[in-house]
């Protein structure tokens, strides 16, 4: 819950690596439980194969030192490449790019996707390989691709997607779908022994694919490259059951770093992320005007995608330069993401030499910055940690987490926070919604500015503003993070709520004292994500932050976090103040979210999603 930066963002390093946590990370993500997980290609053990690690998050403070899960390597591979996946039971997936178990036909492992299932507070001893790729005499398991260079991507569905690095019909890599052939949420024996081939890079449609992908909510695919018909990368979509790749765009930048006459992009390494009008964002590590890099869209409009990608920011050394990781986009539009820094290269001259995390600002009037706003520079890597070339991820309060790749006190790499960041979440009541008034219960649609609301302390107060949007989650970047999720009837008990609640993931529910956005509170039981193709969401400011009762449930009015900005109707809000102050504590993690989710458990009429 957070909104445009009223205050200076602050980094703090969280936690110290050593070589046995790991090595060369692929960045962080929230588990269930509130904790980081992340993975790291090497270390952990004399092989150095690679590990899976925890950060523990104790009542909102994280641990300073992370602990081990599982060292690779072993049956479910070596070598953990892309970060880690994790779906709404609490299961976490990723890919290794070497390993596996070798079968009875001469074929040896050349990488896994795996599952590593929660159990209990924590996590089972082995991961699962859910699936092995190899390499042997036969041209079947040449076509089936070796050695991820990526992560994998879950779709709602729990079907899981990626890339290999090579293999497939060419010997350039494919994309491959691990089908989920059982009732969702997944366990042991829920995916097929072999994944399926969608489509095969050529050389000329791509090359050696190394970014996670994104998968919209029909089933397309999309990606980039950082080689391809040129050299300097591609992006890609694989229509659902095309079984083809389609050249969306060629990158035309120089490969070379500080030379790029042509202006344009070049080697992407990291996926891409799409707004709600379907354009396409992502990150390039050279190009640009200055050859250090840039940031890109591929604008989509009713006739298709543009045929070239725009150059958003070019990145000159000074506001950052050389980015691999990819971007995160917050609910007005605003790009995140960071950039690696030169001193992997033995160089360190000049503020954004360690690397920085920047902020691309937009706006509904003149469209995006051309320049960066840097967040954070890492300036001391003994002290903050040096180079966060991976992908940020970000918590309920807008705070954003990432690993860096050197310094730190064992100058072996950090985990940090930033605080104030400026991400913009938004909380809303799904249309049909019923508002507790003096005079009855009202649906959101129809209450007006001046409209009396009862408080959960049994106050009437008027409506200053009702902001409505519609979102579109067939196109949504992220839908797991618009689509609305249903609080069963009597979840918490008796008339609370009285009927099935629908809000969106980061609206809060006043419980045990505390607010808690309702992403928090799925347990796949009576709190549970719903999809559908279109949503139309409301919400009301009163004065200050308030706590209204939503079907007979507490709820949240608007915060600022939810800043009019956010809503279609945004020209008709008055000067909302007052709204700084949170009616209670926003907690995501610890003791008191866990009594919480024990009331949702204990309930004896849990209602199972369809």
């Amino acid at each position: 819950m957070s909104g445009p930066i009223t205050q200076t963002p602050t980094l703090t390093t969280i936690a110290n690596f050593s070589t046995s946590n790991g090595t060369n990370r692929s960045g962080v993500v929230f588990d269930k439980n509130g904790n980081l997980v992340g993975d790291a290609f090497q270390g952990g053990s004399s092989l150095n194969d690679g590990t899976i690690f925890e950060i523990v998050n104790r009542d909102g403070t994280f641990d300073s030192a992370p602990v081990t899960l599982i060292t690779f390597p072993n049956i479910a591979g070596s070598n953990p490449v892309g970060g880690l996946s994790v779906d709404s039971s609490g299961n976490l997936f990723g890919a290794t790019s070497s390993g596996g178990a070798s079968n009875n036909f001469g074929a040896f492992g050349e990488g896994t996707v795996f599952e590593l299932q929660p159990l209990g507070s924590g996590y089972s001893n082995a991961p699962i390989a859910l699936t092995t790729f190899v390499s042997g005499p036969t041209s079947a398991t040449t076509t089936l691709g070796q050695n991820p260079n990526a992560g994998v991507t879950p779709d709602a569905a729990g079907n899981l997607y990626g890339t290999t690095n090579s293999g497939g019909t060419y010997g350039y890599g494919l994309v491959f779908e691990l089908p989920y052939t059982q009732p969702f949420p997944p366990f042991p024996g829920s995916y097929p022994q072999a994944p399926v081939a969608l489509a095969s890079f050529n050389g000329t449609n791509g090359q050696y694919p190394s970014s996670n992908l994104l998968v919209d909510a029909s089933g397309n695919v999309f990606g980039t490259t950082r080689s391809g018909s040129g050299n300097a990368g591609e992006i890609y979509e694989v229509a659902a059951g095309s079984g083809s790749i389609t050249v969306l765009a060629t990158f035309t930048g120089s490969v070379t770093i500080g030379s790029n006459p042509s202006g344009g992009g070049a080697s992407p390494l990291a996926g891409l992320v799409e707004d709600a009008n379907g354009d396409l964002f992502g990150t390039t590590f050279l190009g640009g005007a200055n050859g250090e890099g840039s940031v890109f869209e591929l604008a989509y409009t009713s006739a298709g995608y543009a045929s070239a990608p725009t150059i958003l920011v070019s990145f000159n050394g000074d506001d950052g330069l050389l980015p691999s990781g990819g971007l995160l986009i917050d609910s007005a539009g605003n790009l995140f993401g960071t950039t690696s820094g030169n001193t992997f290269f033995g160089t360190a001259t000049g503020a954004a030499a360690n690397g920085t995390v920047f902020e691309i600002q937009y706006s509904t009037t003149t469209g995006y910055a051309s320049t960066p706003l840097t967040l954070a520079t890492f300036q001391n890597p003994a002290a903050t940690g040096a180079n966060p070339g991976t992908t940020l991820t970000v918590d309920a309060s807008g705070n954003l987490f990432g690993t860096t790749g050197n310094g730190g006190t064992g100058s072996n790499g950090t985990v940090f926070e930033i605080t104030n960041s400026g991400f913009a979440t938004t909380a809303c009541y799904r249309e049909g919604t019923r508002l507790a008034t003096p005079t009855g219960e009202v649906a959101v649609e129809a209450l007006q500015p001046g409209d009396l609301v009862t408080t959960h302390s049994g106050r009437a107060r008027p409506i200053l503003w009702v902001g409505h949007r519609v979102i579109d989650c067939r196109t949504h970047s992220s839908p797991i993070d618009v689509l609305p999720i249903r609080i069963s009837a009597h979840a918490f008990g008796p008339g609370l709520p009285a009927r099935d609640l629908f809000v969106s993931p980061d609206h809060a529910v006043f419980a045990g004292g505390v607010l808690i956005p309702a992403r928090y509170l799925v347990n796949g039981r009576n709190v549970v994500q719903t999809p559908c193709d279109e949503v139309r969401y409301f919400h009301v400011a009163t004065e200050t932050h308030d706590v209204v009762l939503a079907e007979g449930l507490p709820c949240e009015t608007l915060l600022d976090a939810d800043m009019p900005s956010r809503f279609d109707n945004a020209a008709t809000a008055p000067v909302l103040r007052g709204l700084l102050a949170p009616f209670a504590p926003v907690i995501t993690q610890g003791t008191r979210l866990e009594a919480v989710r024990h009331v949702l458990r204990s309930t004896t009429n849990p209602r199972v999603a369809a």
